[in-house]
């Protein structure tokens, strides 16, 4: 498999702020490759964050409101400051005014139409970007009326906080669903994430409700991940998400790429296209982006564009795709170094996530799972502590991914290793 060539070393000394560590496991393993190839970094540790371990970076704490706790020491320039988290995208925006940085990340005006939903399909509509039709609400008696207004009352539909993450609350409502029993599983879904440290903002009204739409009466969503440098679009991976399942609270999917349908392949030219609009529309610059897409029949619609990489294992798909490591990307964008140039292979990848089963009596075997993915080239991620169950947000075991000559063979890869691997933990 190709693996980037960018040399690390080559980031020795500079000075970097991370704003917030997040649970992936590649996120920080990530920072702990770049901190031993000499990078300074300093890590922004929110509450309900952990830190690193093994890796000998600053560490200054911080608070989520924000006020009063950031101090920039006296005399110090950093060469940047950067976040993978969705949390975070606004702090960042903020740096400029608390550090002394050689490069600026986005502006707060672009930080917020990236963060909040509401102004992000605001943007859209201004610039003819086609998204599902939407609606505010804050109570049933709003979200009644707005169903009426879009023509979605015999029509299934999406429920979504403005500020979530992660896809925590977002409820999919089925056509004939009680109105009010709709409302109560969506404050529930959104009482749940914010378990997860950061999240309360997915309780503050208003909400969206947008129309669920399908290709044909089968759900077909995309991904395309890139970036920004000085203005100019560049699309690294489009990946199609495909077998979509609920697990939890969050709607989880197998990423193929390049995409495994031959409309979407078809189609490729314009999703890009459709993706560029989207981001320059929001003012992106200088930056990872990561765009979801969905099919409304055969419309190709934008639902939203995060600033920052994509999670799960979409870095480490690009790079053996197109030798460009888009977490990497991404802290070269924050601190003015030359980029990583994309070197597109003949590899397909496909990647997704074995969740928790009751069947599963030998979760102990995971660590059997994970050395057979090491041992077999693999690329994954796995859960430090599988044994905790009850937490809807923590029922999944491993992340994993393999190549293959063509979508369908990396595809079909997948569910092989799949199987296999169940049959091991039960």
């Amino acid at each position: 498999m190709q693996q980037t060539a960018y040399r690390l070393e080559d980031l020795a000394g500079q000075k970097v702020i991370c704003y917030g560590t997040g649970s992936s496991s590649l996120k920080q393993q990530f920072l702990q490759r770049i901190v031993r190839a000499g990078v300074d970094l300093t890590i922004l540790k929110f509450p309900g964050e952990s830190v690193m371990p093994d890796a000998p970076c600053k560490v200054i704490g911080a608070e989520w409101n924000d006020t009063g706790v950031l101090q920039s020491p006296n005399g110090i320039v950093y060469n940047g400051a950067l976040t993978y988290d969705e949390l975070h995208v606004m702090r960042l925006s903020r740096a400029g005014s608390v550090f002394n940085l050689e490069n600026q990340p986005l502006s707060i005006e672009v930080a917020g139409v990236c963060r909040d939903k509401r102004l992000m399909k605001e943007r859209f509509l201004q610039h003819n970007i086609p998204t599902a039709p939407h609606a505010l609400w804050k109570n049933e008696r709003e979200l009644s009326l707005a169903l009426g207004d879009l023509g979605l009352t015999d029509h299934d539909y999406i429920l979504k906080p403005a500020l979530g993450a992660a896809s925590a609350g977002v409820l999919h409502v089925h056509k004939g669903e009680l109105l009010e029993d709709a409302v109560g599983k969506f404050r529930a879904l959104c009482a749940t994430g914010v378990k997860k440290a950061g999240y309360f903002l997915i309780l503050e009204p208003p909400f969206l409700v947008e129309k669920y739409i399908q290709h044909y009466d089968k759900p077909v969503e995309l991904s395309v991940d890139g970036y920004v440098h000085n203005g100019e679009f560049s699309e690294v991976i489009v990946s199609e998400k495909v077998d979509m399942v609920t697990t939890g609270v969050f709607t989880e999917n197998k990423y193929v790429s390049p995409p495994l349908s031959d409309f979407v392949t078809a189609d490729i030219d314009d999703i890009v296209k459709i993706a560029s609009s989207a981001v320059k529309a929001l003012g992106i610059d200088n930056s990872v982006f990561h765009c979801e897409i969905r099919y409304d029949d055969d419309k190709i619609n934008i639902l939203e564009v995060g600033s920052r990489p994509g999670g799960g294992l979409i870095s480490e798909s690009a790079v053996y795709r197109t030798g460009v490591d888009l977490r990497l990307q991404h802290l070269l964008l924050a601190i003015g170094m030359p980029l990583q140039q994309v070197q597109r292979t003949e590899q397909a990848t496909c990647f997704g996530t074995l969740y928790y089963e009751p069947e599963f009596s030998n979760l102990a075997n995971l660590e059997v799972v994970c050395q057979i993915a090491r041992d077999e080239g693999l690329f994954f991620e796995a859960r430090t502590d599988p044994q905790h169950r009850k937490d809807p947000l923590l029922d999944w075991l491993i992340g994993f991914g393999v190549t293959g000559d063509s979508p369908k063979d990396s595809y079909s890869r997948f569910y092989s290793y799949q199987d296999r691997f169940k049959g091991i933990l039960r």
